[in-house]
């Protein structure tokens, strides 16, 4: 009976592993089918930005900009002498898009010449006599007009005004906004990057000047399918001395009309950066993008929604099913163990512990109020904390003064950014006043000192999306 016994459970254990290794089998023949067609999502929610001027009188009117100042007047086909970058639409996954990120050098004479305000600007009628410094051919001009920006959603057929809603000079960053939402692209996943990423494939997507030359002319411009794409890899994670703003250094190739268009992470397909320079000394260059972690700050402080890259539902639930029977097999394994050894073992005497003393399963903490918080994404890992009865638990970046601790450099998340404990058998969250809040899904931000009350299954996040903690029971 025994030898059987054992022969069943071992046919058991062998399923187990069997069925363990039969994601990790097939999870890597669908990455590699995945990744064309998760850069062909990430363009399209990549445009070309251009900067021109526009006379009072509804007339276009590019401009020649020299130092930041409005220098020569210029014909419509010349767009491209004023300023032109890249960006990318960020926003909730199947709506429509209104607002991009792209570099605020992008936009910086836009934004130094009135901000689309009514401005007075001093023009040339030769592009070619101020460039030369021939001043006594030129003849100069005032006009009223203000400078505009356009988003180039379908090639120069179709393009729509956009305006600054934010920007930060010293992260070179830059909010947009177009004059009405569209349905023609749509929003990019978002992830920050992180240590572990470094050696991993990423490809900078975006409008270079010269892909679009007169060597080699294109029958389109500007359009979804007219964006490059350069490959690469991550070589370092680095903070910028003076402004701690963190920088992706790459291998890609990134050109002028690069700037503000997406760094990608290939096997994710997911934005993890802005590209923003790069820099050439002799026969070496690099080049740098600045991590999307951040740009949060900037999309939460205008509420600006955003999606945050998740796992695809198709390889992790392989794995659970296969961890599932692995476990129970495990299990069967200890069972006929404490079964065979239960026929054998003397019965309880003074040798054996007594009952009272042992260890029970069901038994819970005098301080254990039943509820958990689990992490459910983000920096905290699968930390899974008890909520006592006796007091709030903290949640936040203090070792010292929170119970639940997330690594120093998570973004978002303050010092001491929320607390949640139990009143009445029911579960309460508060914001400690946190710097870019505390949220009860699907997205309610609560105010500085505000409680609300949590069900078993709701989620908080703390500062945005991407670090996500659900409320659970204790099991067992």
């Amino acid at each position: 009976m025994m030898r059987a016994a054992c022969k069943r459970i071992q046919g058991i254990c062998f399923l187990g592993v069997l069925l363990l290794c039969l994601p990790f089998a097939i999870a890597p023949s669908k990455a590699r089918a995945d990744e064309n067609s998760t850069i062909s999502a990430v363009r399209h929610g990549v445009v070309c930005v251009e900067v021109g001027c526009q006379l009072d009188d509804g007339t276009d009117v590019p401009i020649f900009l020299e130092s930041g100042r409005v220098t020569e007047q210029s014909t419509l086909a010349d767009l491209d002498t004023v300023g032109r970058g890249s960006g990318f639409f960020v926003g909730e996954k199947d709506e429509d898009v209104e607002y991009l990120i792209t570099n605020h050098h992008v936009v910086e004479t836009y934004l130094s010449n009135g901000s689309g305000k009514r401005t007075s600007f001093v023009v040339s009628d030769s592009v070619q006599a101020y460039l030369d410094g021939n001043l006594e051919g030129m003849q100069l001009a005032q006009v009223d007009a203000h400078m505009q920006i356009l988003v180039y959603l379908d090639g120069k057929k179709d393009t729509v005004e956009a305006s600054v809603v934010d920007s930060d000079e010293k992260a070179d960053l830059a909010l947009l906004k177009l004059e009405k939402p569209t349905n023609k692209r749509s929003q990019v996943p978002l992830l920050a990057p992180t240590e572990d990423m470094v050696g991993e494939a990423v490809s900078a997507v975006g409008y270079p000047g010269l892909a679009d030359n007169p060597l080699v002319a294109s029958t389109s411009s500007f359009g979804e399918n007219d964006s490059s794409v350069s490959d690469g890899t991550i070589e370092r994670l680095l903070k910028e001395k003076g402004t701690n703003v963190t920088n992706v250094q790459i291998s890609n190739a990134i050109k002028s009309g690069n700037s503000g268009g997406p760094l990608v992470l290939q096997d994710k397909g997911c934005v993890i950066g802005v590209c923003t320079k790069g820099l050439e000394a002799g026969n070496e260059s690099l080049s740098y993008a600045i991590g999307i972690g951040d740009a949060l700050p900037m999309l939460e402080r205008n509420k600006v929604p955003y999606t945050t890259w998740e796992p695809a539902a198709g390889a992790p639930v392989a794995l659970i099913v296969g961890a599932v029977v692995g476990v129970l097999a495990i299990a069967g394994v200890v069972v006929g163990i404490i079964l065979s050894r239960k026929k054998g073992a003397p019965k309880a005497g003074a040798g054996n512990l007594p009952a009272k003393n042992r260890a029970s399963g069901g038994s819970s903490l005098p301080d254990d109020s039943g509820f958990r918080l689990q992490c459910v994404a983000g920096a905290g890992g699968r930390q899974r904390m008890m909520i006592p009865l006796s007091g709030p638990l903290v949640v936040g970046r203090n070792a010292q003064a929170c119970g639940l601790v997330l690594p120093a450099n998570t973004p978002g998340v303050s010092g001491r950014h929320c607390e949640v404990w139990v009143s009445n058998g029911a579960v309460y969250v508060k914001d400690l006043g946190s710097t870019h809040g505390t949220f009860v899904a699907p997205g309610r931000k609560l105010a500085a000192g505000e409680a609300a009350a949590l069900r078993v299954g709701d989620e908080i996040w703390l500062g945005s999306n991407s670090e996500r903690f659900q409320v659970s029971k204790k099991q067992g």
